[in-house]
C-alpha cells in the first residue's frame, strides 16, 4: 500500500491519496503547515521543513500504526500513523526532527484543518479510515510527500 500527498508549496494544503495494487482506494484533504508562531519561537521563523518546528518535509516515509495520543483535541480520537523518513529531504530533516505523524484533531473555528508542528493533519473521520487501511494490510506501507 502506498500513500501519496501532493501539497501546495504556498498554502501547504493538499490531497492525500492511498493506493493498493489495484489503484486508488481513498483520498482526503491534508495540511502540512507548521504553526508559524511556534516555529518562530523555536528559531525557525520561515518554518523551514528541514528544521525543527518546520512544515512537513518532502520525501519518502515508512508508515506504521501508533497508538491514540492525548490531548485528543490535538491528535484526534483515532490512533496516529508514525512517519519514519527513508529518502529525500525527509531523511535530511530526521537529523534534527523526530515525531512526525499523520493525525487528526479539532478543526479551527472556521471549520478548517489546524496547523501542526510539522505533521500531516487530516480530518478525524479520514484518520480513522487511514488507520483502518494500514491495520488491514500485511505489506509495508510508504508515504511520499511532494510540494507542487
Amino acid at each position: 500500500m502506498t500513500f501519496a500527498a501532493k501539497v501546495d508549496k504556498k498554502t501547504k494544503f493538499g490531497m492525500l491519496k492511498v493506493f493498493d495494487a489495484f489503484g486508488e482506494v481513498y483520498e482526503c484533504a491534508c495540511l502540512g503547515r507548521a504553526d508559524a508562531g511556534a516555529a518562530k519561537l523555536k528559531g525557525n521563523p520561515s518554518a523551514d521543513p528541514l528544521k525543527i518546528y518546520g512544515d512537513t518535509p518532502e520525501g519518502t516515509y515508512r508508515v506504521t500504526r501508533g497508538g491514540v495520543l492525548t490531548p485528543l483535541r490535538s491528535y484526534g480520537p483515532s490512533a496516529v500513523l508514525i512517519l519514519t523518513p527513508t529518502a529525500g529531504p525527509a531523511l535530511e530533516a530526521a537529523k534534527v526532527r523526530s515525531g512526525l505523524l499523520i493525525h487528526g484533531g479539532a478543526l479551527t473555528v472556521a471549520g478548517i484543518l489546524r496547523v501542526t508542528h510539522g505533521c500531516l493533519r487530516v480530518m478525524d473521520t479520514d484518520q480513522y479510515r487511514l488507520v483502518t487501511l494500514v491495520r488491514g494490510t500485511t505489506e509495508p506501507v510508504s508515504l511520499t510527500v511532494e510540494y507542487v
